[in-house]
C-alpha cells in the first residue's frame, strides 16, 4: 500500500518539477537567441547622427567641366551611398562623356542605379560659393548604417579627363569627429586649369 502511495506522489510531483526546470532555463535560452549562435554578434546597432561635407566651389569656364560627385564607402571600400551627383552626369551624361567622374561611376555601379536613387541624389550644377551637403548615415536602401569607420569621397571633373579627388576617413556613431582631406589632381597639371573644389571639410555630429 505504501509503495502505491509513493508511486502516486511521484507521478503527481514529477511533471511539476519538470515544468519548473523548463521555466528556469527559459531566460538563458532567450538570451542565447538574442545574442545569436555561438561566435556571432547580436543584432547590429544603427549609427545615429549625420555627416556634413562642405567645400568651396569655383566654376571653371570651359566645356566638359564642373561635374561633381560625393559618395560614401565603408572601411573596406564597399560602396554605401551617393550624397550628391551633378544632374547632367548622373542622368546619363557619363555615357556620352565618360570623362565625367569615372571613379564614382565605377565604384557606385551607377549604370544599374534605379530611377528613384538617381532622383534622390541628383541636383543642378552647383553655383560658386560654399557648398554644404549632408549624409544622414543611411545606405542606398535608406537603412541606418552601423557605427564604425567610413570613407567620404569627392570627385570633380575640371576639364575633360582632368580631375580632382578628395578622400578621408570619418568615424561614425561615436563622438564628434572631423577630417580635412587634401586634394589629389589627376594629372598633376589639372590644377593649372582650375582648382574647382577646395577647402573640403568633413564632420560627423552625433
Amino acid at each position: 500500500m505504501r509503495v502505491r502511495v509513493k508511486r502516486t506522489i511521484l507521478v503527481l510531483i514529477l511533471p511539476m518539477v519538470l515544468a519548473l526546470s523548463a521555466c528556469a532555463r527559459a531566460p538563458a535560452a532567450n538570451r542565447d537567441k538574442a545574442a545569436g549562435p555561438a561566435g556571432t554578434p547580436g543584432p547590429a546597432v544603427a549609427a545615429n547622427g549625420k555627416v556634413t561635407i562642405s567645400y568651396d566651389l569655383e566654376r571653371v569656364n570651359r566645356i566638359a567641366s564642373n561635374q561633381v560627385a560625393v559618395w560614401i564607402e565603408d572601411a573596406n571600400g564597399n560602396y554605401v551611398k551617393t550624397v550628391y551627383a551633378s544632374a547632367f552626369m548622373a542622368r546619363g551624361g557619363y555615357r556620352s562623356r565618360p570623362e565625367c567622374c569615372p571613379e564614382w561611376v565605377k565604384v557606385s555601379g551607377w549604370k544599374n542605379a534605379p530611377a528613384s536613387e538617381v532622383d534622390a541624389v541628383t541636383g543642378p550644377t552647383q553655383k560658386p560659393g560654399r557648398i554644404v551637403l549632408t549624409w544622414d548615415c543611411t545606405d542606398r536602401q535608406g537603412k541606418r548604417v552601423p557605427p564604425g569607420t567610413y570613407v567620404c569621397r569627392l570627385e570633380g571633373t575640371i576639364f575633360w579627363e582632368n580631375r580632382v579627388l578628395y578622400k578621408a576617413e570619418i568615424q561614425v556613431g561615436g563622438a564628434r569627429a572631423q577630417a580635412t582631406p587634401a586634394p589629389q589632381y589627376l594629372p598633376p597639371t589639372a590644377k593649372d586649369i582650375g582648382e574647382m573644389v577646395k577647402n573640403v571639410s568633413i564632420e560627423f555630429t552625433p
